[in-house]
């Protein structure tokens, strides 16, 4: 016996079935398990030592919380866009994008920055010196890192360029300004030797050096937009180095991670920060004075210099008045 169909039931079911979506809904609409696949997310690539990316954080998601894997890649994305992680490029041999608790171009430059903090380095040698150890990174997104820091640095006077010398025949890069004496140490000697041929005749060094200084008058005016002959042009440059936003966010920053409670008032012994920062002394001991300049940062002096070592007074910051700074505390409101 055949049952009878109930034609209206059969003609609401396929209107059901109409309205029904084509695909399956995005993943991330779904509330109930997306806070707990971002908490897991999170944790993986906190305790990661290396940038993953979104395939290998979704292959340990448990399966209760797995989404769809270009929902996964979205959900990185936007969090990265929210700055709670932080997007790197594609490592070498591979074209998806990778995600970290760290930032790609801060990771590089500290490590520029501690490089450059030994040793002076042509830009082949600090590529090669940057990379030993580093997190995997492809050539050419490592020179575009290592290029534009060297530029905005040696800009803000942080890095310098030093040029070609004596047995040197390519450009350094260095964390302080070039010596001039060895470049103009031949010119020296050959003024010497000049004023050796004039004193046989008669004239003497101070004539020598009066008619020398004229002509690099002569010089500084032609070459002077101004026309102006002034000491200030002839100075040489950069005895105290400007300090970027960058480097005082992150002694900041810094002075927290070592000392939490740093938050609170609580003393930063300046020789433990200055071995964390891993920054070379001059800009490391303007930081701080322009720190406190600003009022974000006090400072506590040593009661009694006298009593230091040179090599403990080298530790500590000196103000050039006598006073040597030992300790550094954030005041209230100020966290980088």
């Amino acid at each position: 016996m055949v049952e009878k169909i109930d034609i209206f039931e059969f003609i609401n079911l396929l209107l059901d079935i109409m309205e029904m979506p084509l695909t399956p809904p995005d993943d991330l609409s779904r509330p109930d398990t997306l806070p707990e696949t971002l908490s897991v997310a999170k944790k993986k690539i906190e305790r990661s030592l290396k940038p993953l990316t979104a395939d290998e954080i979704h292959q340990d998601i448990p399966g209760l919380y797995q989404l769809k894997k270009q929902d996964m890649v979205k959900l990185l994305q936007r969090e990265a866009g929210s700055g709670t992680i932080h997007r790197w490029s594609a490592g070498p041999g591979s074209r998806k994008e990778r995600y970290w608790h760290q930032d790609e171009t801060a990771y590089f430059q500290s490590r520029i920055l501690s490089a450059l903090s030994r040793q002076d380095l042509t830009k082949t040698d600090l590529l090669e010196n940057v990379k030993k150890g580093a997190v995997p990174c492809t050539k050419t997104r490592l020179t575009y890192i290592v290029n534009t820091t060297l530029t905005a640095l040696i800009k803000e006077k942080t890095l310098f360029e030093v040029p070609p010398w004596g047995s040197y025949k390519k450009s350094r890069f260095a964390a302080h300004p070039p010596d001039l004496k060895i470049y103009l140490d031949k010119t020296r000697k050959e003024f010497n030797r000049v004023c050796q041929k004039l004193k046989k005749v008669g004239i003497g060094a101070e004539q020598a050096f009066a008619a020398f200084e004229n002509m690099l008058s002569f010089s500084r005016t032609t070459a002077s937009p101004s026309g102006m002959d002034s000491r200030e042009n002839a100075q040489p440059a950069l005895l105290e180095p400007d300090v970027s936003e960058t480097v005082l966010n992150r002694m900041v920053k810094t002075m927290l991670k070592i000392v939490p409670s740093a938050a609170k008032q609580a003393p930063v012994w300046i020789p433990d920060l200055r071995s964390a920062l891993d920054l070379p002394k001059n800009t490391f001991d303007r930081a701080i004075l322009i720190l406190a300049k600003q009022g974000k940062v006090f400072l506590n002096k040593h009661a009694h210099p006298a009593q230091m070592s040179d090599a403990e007074k080298e530790t500590m910051i000196a103000d050039g008045q006598g006073n040597y700074y030992v300790v550094v505390v954030l005041r209230e409101g100020n966290r980088g």
